[in-house]
């Protein structure tokens, strides 16, 4: 007994000590596989594929009996646009260049232009929050890709690219009754990411956040009047709003049902914390970030049971399993040895 209490004690030790180095990395194989069990309203399993163009696709699992299943979806295109313009910052290859035009034409071709503004339609439904039909818009997908066009207007200056952005910019004053994806209230304006005219709205927290910061990467880059007015209206909102998303201890929710951020979104919202402190200098956004950055700090066995993250507690068991099997079969050939030489 008093060996067995020895082993399972190193075995601990030894899990604690691996899940502190490798954790946080280990931990989203875990994350991810539960999520594809229970179908989480927090998906970051469907997979990507990229088409000869460079431009990316999503196949959707099933999902709250929805089935979206292949989508080219415009938020993910400006994101992978960006991100083809990061590499060709660092690298200056014209494959990366090549890649985001592609994006950025596509985008251009894909936005919905209306009756003197534009914005991103989605006439597929998602399958996170069955109550939005479709079509849908995104005010995510709006700040993105004015940024897209921005770094498209460097590359290659054309009116075109400016003249969208001014179109886009005026879509952010469309309120969601209307078919837009903003909130136009007396606390300033709140861009919703997923938005039906009915009014069937989930108010994430990063989706807002991305809409202002596209509004304010253009006013900086564009000097677009209307740009700085509208990041102004979005930070309002979300001052207003920003402590209905605190769940205390360091959590923050996701979206307006209380959905908890997972670690994924909870490394985002803490970076546009970040941010929006330095674009500001309001110290609200630094109080923000310092409480949700605060679990991260702390040792990793200790998060996983203050959070009852559930994945760390498999990847602990799974860690500490093979840890105790290890030790066993160690002291197993040592006792055998020890025989053998007596």
């Amino acid at each position: 007994m008093k060996r067995f209490i020895i082993i399972v004690i190193l075995a601990a030790v030894a899990a604690a000590l691996v899940c502190e180095k490798k954790g946080d990395t280990w931990e989203e194989g875990i994350r991810n596989a539960l999520y594809a069990t229970k179908g989480d309203s927090v998906p970051d399993f469907d997979p990507v594929t990229i088409d000869s163009l460079q431009i990316p696709f999503v196949t959707y699992a099933t999902e709250n009996g929805i089935t979206a299943g292949k989508q080219y979806n415009a938020t993910i295109v400006a994101n992978y646009a960006l991100d083809y313009y990061s590499q060709y910052e660092m690298q200056k290859d014209a494959a990366s260049k090549t890649a985001f035009m592609h994006c950025a034409q596509w985008l251009l071709d894909t936005m919905s232009q209306k009756d003197g503004y534009a914005l991103f339609e989605f006439h597929w439904q998602q399958p996170w929050y069955d109550s939005v039909k479709a079509p849908f818009t995104c005010g995510m997908t709006s700040g993105l890709t004015m940024e897209v066009f921005a770094k498209a207007n460097q590359l290659q200056a054309d009116t075109v690219w400016t003249n969208a952005i001014e179109q886009l910019l005026k879509g952010y004053e469309v309120p969601v009754e209307q078919g837009g994806f903003t909130f136009i209230e007396p606390t300033g304006y709140w861009y919703e990411e997923i938005a039906d005219s009915a009014g069937h709205t989930p108010r994430i927290l990063d989706g807002h956040i991305f809409a202002l910061l596209g509004a304010k990467y253009v006013a900086d880059h564009l000097k677009i009047p209307i740009a700085e007015g509208l990041f102004i209206q979005g930070l309002q909102s979300l001052k207003y709003y920003l402590p209905q998303y605190d769940a205390g201890h360091g959590a923050i929710y996701y979206d307006k049902y209380k959905k908890v951020a997972d670690k994924k979104y909870q490394r985002l919202l803490i970076a546009q914390m970040q941010q929006l402190w330095t674009i500001t200098g309001d110290s609200v956004y630094l109080k923000y970030h310092d409480e949700w950055k605060a679990p991260s700090e702390q040792p990793y066995v200790l998060r996983m049971a203050k959070q009852r993250n559930i994945s760390g507690f498999v990847l602990f068991g799974c860690l500490l399993l093979s840890a105790f099997i290890v030790l066993v079969l160690l002291a197993a050939m040592f006792l055998k040895l020890r025989k053998r030489r007596k």
